[in-house]
């Protein structure tokens, strides 16, 4: 994976990953069997592979980078299995002997064995497989669904039986996929003051509900992978969108700082999280994370090329910025940064874990499994599960006070819990699985009020004035309201304007103007006031 400092090729907003290879060295032909090696005699998990007409001592090849590990299996066939670090394994079965030796790095197009007709076969050929979350050459139909990595099989007249593709008129198969199908997807964390929250599909249509601003959407274009994840920029007027390839959209005042399509990646992309200064981290099914801009200081540290125990499904930062988590689909958690470690479901988590989201005040965060159960840990509160979900669980997100929260189902459904809003979803009206949640970020009352001249000379029965500024932080934007209080009697004062809007960085006047009267006596004070966003600020100026 890319670390910090590294320089990718040049950035592209979607770029094709890098497809697989089929297990034969390039320019070769081999046919699906139709001889009866794999027909009716695949049961389970077997029912996704393939059988190839393979001679003795034919070279097979990995289809795609990553570790490689030689085995024999109970009835005697020798097979090598090949970790391609994105949650994905490949296992080449019936082996005459191994090119490589167990722990082996491997390129993709490199041979790892012979073929030959070693174990339960009966006749030479090649088995072979790809299954998704499988590990340690270990399948589980339970809490993990294998999917064929190439997507459909599909081979001229050869046909698919219930147990694998069988038929006398197999032919060469002439098609493939990228190395990052749809599936399992991520999200990142909701913080929401003005409830709002957005929707993404999986070909990059972008939904906005309640205060949530509609920026734009990738839905329609000519996608080169699927869109994985989403984040929102902090002053709540753009996002980003990234595909499993990398590929970078921005929309509204999200700014592109650089993206991973077109990178030799050695797993898919599997979310996204943004910090209040524009910058974004990328995460991969392997624990890699990708900082944007290169070179920034905000890489905390990766997993990427350590070898895990499931693959990362999801990723959220702390609300400063200053780390985040990893959570694999075993439930793992990892902490980066001044993230803390407060618990984790590695080993207990009876179904996939899709994701993880942050408490408002970071000192907790809530794991989200694929059946609906949400687990707390730290000061995270547990308010409650899916019951039953007919489509998977696949992101969470608290509201700012954290005694909320959203779950999203892949079909659309947005179902809350606690203080959590009901706006809606795209239950019964998608055209792609949703693919993450995300909601506004809670912009803090992040302003200033000073005031020149700070004292006014105004004798009875004159006036003066003095000029309040209202200054914007980076995240701030609003409407600052102006009040004033502490006028003695037979006084006045004023405010022109009464309001000014500001957006983030930005700064806006508006002038005091005292009168005394005739009789007034002495100097007094008088306050200033100004409210926005739900807090407010005061300043102080003398009237002598």
């Amino acid at each position: 994976m890319l670390l910090a400092g590294a320089s990718p090729a040049a950035a592209s907003t979607s770029v094709r990953s890098p497809a697989l290879q089929f297990p034969w060295q390039e320019n070769a032909g081999h046919r699906i069997t139709g001889s009866g090696y794999n027909c009716g005699g695949h049961t389970g998990l077997e029912r996704y592979a393939l059988d190839f007409d393979f001679a003795s001592g034919t070279p097979v090849t990995a289809a795609a980078v990553g570790h490689a590990h030689t085995g024999v299996d109970s009835a005697g066939a020798l097979y090598v299995w090949i970790e391609h670090g994105n949650g994905y394994v490949s296992t080449y079965f019936h082996l005459s002997q191994f090119a490589v030796t167990g722990g082996a790095w491997v390129n993709q197009g490199q041979v790892v064995g012979y073929s030959g007709n070693t174990g339960n076969s009966t006749g030479p050929h090649l088995h072979f497989a790809v299954h998704q979350n499988a590990f340690n050459g270990e399948w589980s139909g339970d809490a993990y669904r294998p999917e064929p990595m190439y997507g459909p099989y599909r081979g001229g007249n050869a046909g698919f039986g219930s147990y694998g593709l069988c038929g006398s008129g197999a032919s060469p198969l002439y098609t493939s996929k990228a190395a990052c199908p749809s599936g399992s997807s991520t999200t990142e964390y909701i913080r929401s003051t003005a409830s709002g929250y957005y929707l993404v599909g999986e070909d990059g249509g972008v939904f906005a509900y309640g205060g949530a601003p509609y920026k734009g959407s990738a839905g329609g274009l000519a996608l080169n992978s699927v869109m994985t994840g989403m984040a929102r920029t902090w002053d709540n007027q753009g996002y980003w969108l990234v595909g499993a390839d990398g590929g970078i959209f921005a929309y509204g005042s999200a700014p592109f700082n650089g993206s991973a399509g077109g990178i030799n990646l050695v797993s898919c992309i599997q979310g996204m999280a943004s910090r209040s200064d524009g910058k974004y981290w990328l995460v991969a099914a392997d624990g890699g994370i990708f900082a944007y801009p290169i070179g920034s200081n905000h890489y905390y540290g990766s997993m990427g090329g350590q070898f895990l125990a499931a693959r990362i499904q999801g990723m959220t930062p702390t609300p400063d910025g200053g780390g985040y988590w990893l959570v694999g689909a075993d439930g793992g958690v990892f902490n980066f940064g001044n993230a803390p470690f407060l618990g984790s479901l590695a080993g207990a988590a009876p179904n996939p874990v899709t994701a993880i989201a942050a408490t408002p005040s970071g000192r907790g965060y809530w794991i989200l499994q694929a059946d609906g159960t949400v687990a707390g840990f730290g000061d995270a509160p547990n308010l409650g599960s899916v019951a039953n979900p007919i489509a998977p669980a696949i992101g969470i997100g608290p509201v700012t006070n954290g005694d909320g929260y959203w779950v999203a189902l892949s079909d659309g459904q947005v179902i809350p819990f606690g203080t959590a809003h009901d706006w809606g979803g795209l239950y019964g009206s998608i055209n792609a699985p949703v693919a993450g949640i995300t909601g506004l970020h809670a912009i803090t009352p992040d302003f200033t009020l000073s005031a020149l001249p700070s004292t006014i000379v105004a004798p009875p029965g004159s006036s003066g004035t003095s000029t309040i500024t209202a200054t914007a932080g980076t995240t701030f934007q609003g409407t600052v309201s102006f009040s004033v209080s502490g006028v003695t009697s037979g006084n006045s004062a004023t405010m022109t304007p009464p309001s000014v809007d500001l957006n983030r960085n930005q700064s806006g006047t508006s002038t005091l103007r005292v009168t005394r009267g005739l009789t007034s006596v002495g100097a007094f004070t008088v306050t200033v006031t100004g409210c926005g966003n739900g807090a407010c600020h005061s300043v102080p100026v003398t009237v002598n």
